[in-house]
């Protein structure tokens, strides 16, 4: 999935009458209707069809289809990892150490850039006024 666009997913129960009610959860929150649920006319398939434009936090988060049967209150459930692909974002501070207020010329200083990104970054550059300063990747996890 590439965060962004819209998904049609769908989830189809089998063999519960009378039909069961569905509801999806992305991680712990439990999504809205879905855009279209239907039963077959022997009353024995459920289909609910779920839009979903995906963002970049949900990359990593569990998508659980969830089906209610009326009589028994018995439940079943299918759940499976989003995969999402999005764009690089960074977020770059001084060092954890530094005291950004105490910085005096010719001090040393150091910068942390977190990037989030799916696939993951290969390759950082740091520039300074147009100027390639350094190549660098360390991925802590």
């Amino acid at each position: 999935m590439t965060a962004g666009r819209e998904y049609q997913i769908m989830c189809e129960v089998r063999g519960t009458r009378p039909p069961p009610r569905i509801h999806w959860w992305n991680g712990d929150q439990k999504l809205p209707q879905a855009m279209h649920t239907q039963t077959s006319g022997d009353g024995n398939i459920t289909t609910s069809i779920l839009i979903l434009k995906p963002t970049s936090e949900d990359d990593g988060s569990p998508l659980k289809c969830m089906a209610e049967s009326q009589p028994t209150n018995s439940s079943v459930e299918e759940t499976l990892i989003l995969t999402v692909y999005y764009l690089p974002t960074a977020l770059a501070t001084f060092g954890s150490s530094l005291d950004s207020s105490n910085i005096k010329e010719s001090d040393d200083v150091y910068f942390e850039c977190v990037i989030k990104a799916n696939p993951r970054v290969t390759h950082v550059s740091w520039k300074h006024n147009v100027r390639r300063e350094a190549d660098s990747i360390n991925n802590n996890d």
